[in-house]
C-alpha cells in the first residue's frame, strides 16, 4: 500500500486537471449523480483541494468519505469512543496528507488520516513516520488519544484552519461554548478559551480568517473573534429560522431561512446585522434548508423544500456579496440540509441519505478496465460514457506528483459508450495506476477515475560463482547466495537444481517454472524447486543445500516471484561441484595439542611471563633482580644526572604479519594479515631491557578443496592465535635525549592457536582444532624519541605521571615455532612481522 504522503502528492498532481476545465464552469444545471448512503447525511466538510468530502452518517454516527476523483463513497468507519460522531472537519496538511478531526458526543475530539483506499485511519503516536508500511500517520502531531474538551459534553461542530481546531460544544445546562485546540500539540488552549455564547441553540458554523460564525437555529448569529476567543451575538431582531450557512469572507455570511428565503448576516452591522436577500416577495422560495456559494462562478444555489412541488435546487446570480433575484436554474433534487463547493461541483446531502453531485459539467462514468491487471507492453481498454457530446482525453497520473501523461484522446457522443486504449509503458508504477477520463463540452470538463494494476515480472536475479557472495561448493553441499532484487512487491525466490545442464534462455520473462530435479540424492529433505518465501526487497539471500554427492556437478539457477505470482526471467545457470574441504591446520598436518606446558621448565617460563606482564612495577622489578645481577653494568660510565634511568616500559604496537607456512597462505591468503602486541618490562641497564608481551592475531576465510588447495569453498573458517613472549632487548642508547635509538632483541615464544569452521549438521564432522607451540624470535628495530618534538609536554608527563620518555616504535621480527624439540614439526604460524606503535618509559 502506498504511503499517505505519496498518495496525497499524486492526488494534488491532478487536482487542477479534474476540478478545472479549459474555462471556468458555470452554475449547476442538474443533479448529475446521486448515490444512496442508506442513512441521513450531516455536517459535510471538504478538503481545501476538493479531493475529499467527509460527512457524518446521521443514523449511525459513523464517518464516511466521498472520493471526488472516483466519485465513490467509501465504507463507513466507526469513530469516537462512545460510537457517536457528531461533527467533522478535514484539512490538507502541507500538500502531503489529509488530516481529519471528528467531534464526539462525549465531549472529545479525535484525529485521523485518510489512507489511499479512502478510509479513515486513527492517529497512532507522535513518533510514527511515513515508512511505506504504516499509512496511519505522516506527521509529528500527537493525536494518539482523543482530546477531552474542558467541561464539555457533546461536540456540535469542528472547524480547522490547519493550525487550530475550533469546536462548538454543549456545556451542562447552559449555552454552548467555543473551544480551541492546537493542532501541533493536541493541547486545548485554556488561556483565551473556552468562552460561552450569549445565545442558546446551534444550527451551523463557518470559519473565516478572523471570525468563526455560528448560526443558533433561530433569529440569532454569533461571531467569535479568533484572536481573543470572545463571542458576540447579533443584536438585531429578525423573524427568521436560520440554519445552513455559507460565506465568502469575514465581511458577510448567508443563511438559509426555513421560513422562506436567504438572510445576509453582517458581523459588523451593529443593530443592522441582517439583510433579507430572498423572501416570498422577490422569489418563489418556500422553505430554504441549504445554501452554497461559488464566488468564482458568481452564483448561489439553495435547496428549497417547496412542499407540494417537491424539493428543488434554485440557482441565483451572486456577486459583490449580494444575491440577484433572477433564477438562473431550477431543477429537482432529493432533500439537502447542507451544500459544499469543490470547484465546478456542489455536493449536497440531507435527511433522505442521498449524496448528490450538482454541476453543469459532463458526467463521465468509466466501465470495467480490461485487463485490470497488466504488464509493460500490454494494451489496455478503458470504456466510458458521458451524458453530453464532447472531446475526451485519457490521462495517467503518477503518484510522485509529476505531470499527468496524456495516453489517448478523441470525440464522444452523449450516452454512447466510447473505448479509449493505450499501451502500458515503462513509466507506469508497480501496483495501482490512476487513470482519468476527461470529457470537455462547451468549455467545461467532467471526469471519472479508474485504475489499472501493473504487475511487471520481478527483476532478474544476479547469480554468479563466488565463494563469498555467489554460488560456492562445500563438503557434500552447495551454497546459493545472491543479492535480493529491489522490486517492492517481491515475495519469494525459487531455486532450481539439476545434475543435467540446462539453459536459462529456455525460461525467459513471461514463462513460469523451470527444470525438474533429476538427481539421485534422497537425503536433502528439500522439495524442488526450493521456495524461499516471505522475502523483502534488497538484502542478501543465502541457502545451503545438503547433503549432496561429492564430485558430482550440479546446475543451479533462481527465479524471483512477486506478490501477484509473476516470475522473473531465469538467472544465469551456474555449475558447481561439491567436494571434500580442508582448513589450514589440517592442510599443514597439524594434530593439535599444547606442547611443553606440562614440563617444569615450561610452567616456570609461563609463570614468569605472567608475573612480568600482570604484576605491579615494583613486584616485577623484584622478580628480575637476580637476573639483573648477572648482567654487566654499563651505567658506571654514565652521568646519572644527564641520563636519568627509567625503571620500566610498556609498548602497544600493531602491524602486518607475513606467514611463511603455505597452509596458512593457501587458506587465508598471503596478504592482509595483522597482529596486535602489548609488551612491557623492566630496564636492567641503560642498554638492556627484559620484556614480556602478549598478542592477538585472527583471520577469516573459507576452506579449500582437499584435492586442489587453490580452489576455495563457501565454508567459512577462522584462525585465531594468542602469542606470549619473553625477550631480551638491547638498546644503543648512548647520548642524552638521543633522537633515534636502534634496538635488537631475542626471545622465547609460546603461541596458543585455534582454527574453527562451519560444519553442516547434515554432513557432520569436527568443528575446530587447537593447540600451542614453543618457539623463539629475533628482531631489530628503532625507537624515535617524541619528547624532542615537544619538550614542555614531555616535562609535564615526567613530573605529573612519571613518564620519562615517549617513543615511536618500529619493530621487525621473525618467529620460528616448534623449537626446543617440543613441537610436532609443523610450525603453523612461522613468519615475520613489522609492527609500529608507542612506547612509554617510566
Amino acid at each position: 500500500m502506498r504511503t499517505i504522503a505519496a498518495f496525497a502528492t499524486g492526488a494534488l498532481a491532478v487536482a487542477a486537471l479534474v476540478h478545472a476545465g479549459p474555462v471556468l464552469a458555470g452554475e449547476p444545471t442538474r443533479v448529475a449523480f446521486s448515490v444512496a448512503t442508506d442513512t441521513g447525511i450531516e455536517d459535510l466538510s471538504t478538503s481545501s483541494d476538493g479531493r475529499w468530502v467527509a460527512f457524518i452518517a446521521g443514523d449511525s454516527d459513523q464517518l464516511r468519505l466521498l472520493d471526488t476523483h472516483r466519485w465513490e463513497v467509501a465504507n463507513a468507519t466507526a469513530v469516537c469512543a462512545d460510537g457517536t460522531g457528531s461533527a467533522v472537519a478535514i484539512e490538507l496538511v502541507d500538500d502531503s496528507y489529509y488530516q481529519v478531526f471528528v467531534g464526539c458526543s462525549d465531549g472529545t475530539i479525535e484525529a485521523g488520516f485518510i489512507d489511499d483506499d479512502g478510509l479513515y485511519a486513527y492517529s497512532e503516536s507522535s513518533s510514527s513516520s511515513d515508512t511505506g508500511d504504516d499509512t496511519t500517520t505522516s506527521s509529528d502531531d500527537d493525536w494518539s488519544a482523543p482530546v477531552t474538551l474542558t467541561d464539555a459534553t457533546a461536540v456540535l461542530a469542528v472547524e480547522t484552519d490547519g493550525t487550530t481546531v475550533y469546536a462548538v460544544a454543549e456545556y451542562g445546562d447552559g449555552n454552548d461554548r467555543i473551544h480551541a485546540v492546537d493542532v501541533a500539540t493536541a493541547k486545548e488552549d485554556t488561556s483565551s478559551y473556552p468562552n460561552q455564547f450569549g445565545q442558546s441553540g446551534f444550527a451551523d458554523s463557518w470559519l473565516g480568517s478572523s471570525y468563526l460564525f455560528v448560526a443558533h437555529g433561530s433569529q440569532k448569529v454569533s461571531k467569535v473573534d479568533l484572536g481573543t476567543g470572545t463571542p458576540s451575538v447579533s443584536s438585531e431582531n429578525i423573524s427568521a429560522d436560520m440554519g445552513d450557512m455559507d460565506a465568502v469572507n469575514d465581511s458577510a455570511a448567508f443563511l438559509a431561512n426555513a421560513d422562506g428565503g436567504v438572510i445576509k448576516y453582517l458581523p459588523n452591522g451593529g443593530s443592522n446585522s441582517f439583510q433579507i436577500m430572498l423572501d416570498q416577495y422577490n422569489s418563489d422560495l418556500v422553505a430554504v434548508h441549504a445554501v452554497g456559494i461559488d464566488d468564482d462562478q458568481d452564483f448561489m444555489a439553495v435547496y428549497d423544500d417547496s412542499g407540494s412541488k417537491g424539493g428543488e435546487v434554485v440557482v441565483y446570480e451572486f456577486y459583490d456579496n449580494a444575491v440577484g433575484t433572477t433564477e438562473l436554474q431550477r431543477f429537482d433534487a432529493a432533500h439537502i440540509r447542507e451544500l459544499v463547493n469543490i470547484g465546478g461541483y456542489l455536493v449536497g446531502g440531507g435527511d433522505d441519505g442521498d449524496l448528490q453531485i450538482l454541476t453543469d459539467r459532463p458526467w463521465v462514468e468509466i466501465g470495467t478496465v480490461s485487463p485490470s491487471l497488466a504488464i509493460s507492453g500490454d494494451t489496455v481498454s478503458v470504456p466510458f460514457t458521458a451524458d453530453m457530446d464532447g472531446s475526451w482525453e485519457l490521462y495517467y497520473s503518477p503518484t510522485d506528483g509529476s505531470a499527468a501523461e496524456l495516453l489517448a484522446d478523441g470525440d464522444c457522443e452523449a450516452d454512447v459508450e466510447t473505448t479509449a486504449t493505450f499501451t502500458v509503458g515503462s513509466g507506469f508504477e508497480e501496483g495501482d495506476n490512476a487513470l482519468f477520463v476527461m470529457v470537455t463540452t462547451g468549455g467545461v470538463t467532467g471526469h471519472d477515475r479508474a485504475a489499472v494494476t501493473v504487475d511487471n515480472p520481478p527483476s532478474k536475479v544476479d547469480l554468479y560463482y563466488d565463494t563469498d557472495n555467489g554460488v560456492g561448493f562445500g563438503d557434500s553441499q552447495i551454497t546459493v547466495k545472491f543479492p535480493g532484487v529491489e522490486d517492492a512487491d517481491i515475495s519469494a525466490y525459487h531455486i532450481y537444481l539439476t545434475i543435467s545442464e540446462f539453459d536459462e534462455a529456455d525460461y525467459p520473462e513471461g514463462t513460469t517454472g523451470g527444470p525438474d530435479w533429476d538427481g539421485t540424492d534422497k537425503k536433502t529433505g528439500e522439495t524442488f524447486p526450493i521456495v524461499l518465501a516471505d522475502q523483502s526487497p534488497g538484502g542478501t539471500i543465502s541457502k545451503t543445500i545438503s547433503p549432496l554427492t561429492n564430485e558430482v556437478t550440479y546446475y543451479v539457477a533462481v527465479r524471483a516471484i512477486d506478490d501477484g505470482g509473476q516470475e522473473s526471467a531465469m538467472s544465469d545457470v551456474i555449475s558447481v561441484t561439491p567436494q571434500p574441504t580442508i582448513g589450514a591446520a589440517d592442510l599443514a598436518g597439524e594434530t593439535g595439542g599444547y606442547c611443553g606446558t606440562r614440563t617444569a621448565w615450561g610452567l616456570s617460563a609461563l609463570g614468569l611471563a605472567g608475573l612480568l606482564a600482570l604484576g605491579r612495577r615494583r613486584g616485577a622489578g623484584v622478580a628480575v633482580l637476580l637476573l639483573a645481577l648477572a648482567v654487566p653494568r654499563a651505567e658506571a660510565a654514565v652521568d646519572e644526572e644527564e641520563h636519568p634511568r627509567a625503571h620500566g616500559d610498556i609498548e602497544l604496537r600493531y602491524g602486518p604479519m607475513f606467514p611463511s607456512n603455505e597452509a596458512i597462505t593457501s587458506v587465508y591468503g598471503d596478504s592482509g594479515h595483522g597482529v596486535l602486541w602489548i609488551e612491557g618490562g623492566v630496564r636492567v641497564t641503560r642498554f638492556i631491557e627484559l620484556d614480556v608481551g602478549a598478542g592477538f592475531y585472527q583471520e577469516l576465510s573459507t576452506k579449500v578443496s582437499q584435492a586442489d588447495n587453490d580452489y576455495h569453498s563457501s565454508e567459512h573458517t577462522m584462525i585465531t592465535a594468542w602469542p606470549f613472549t619473553a625477550a631480551l632487548t638491547g638498546r644503543l642508547d648512548i647520548l642524552h635525549e638521543q633522537l633515534l635509538v636502534p634496538t635488537a632483541r631475542v626471545g622465547a615464544d609460546y603461541w596458543l592457536w585455534r582454527e574453527n569452521w562451519y560444519v553442516n549438521p547434515d554432513v557432520g564432522g569436527t568443528s575446530e582444532l587447537s593447540g600451542g607451540e614453543w618457539g623463539w624470535h629475533w628482531g631489530v628495530g628503532a625507537n624515535l624519541l617524541l619528547d624532542r618534538f615537544d619538550p614542555r609536554r614531555a616535562s609535564w608527563l615526567a613530573t605529573s605521571i612519571g613518564i620519562d620518555d615517549t617513543y615511536l616504535v618500529v619493530d621487525w621480527r621473525t618467529t620460528t615455532l616448534g623449537a626446543f624439540g617440543t613441537g610436532d614439526g609443523v610450525s603453523l604460524l612461522d613468519g615475520a612481522m613489522i609492527t609500529v606503535g608507542l612506547k612509554l618509559d617510566m
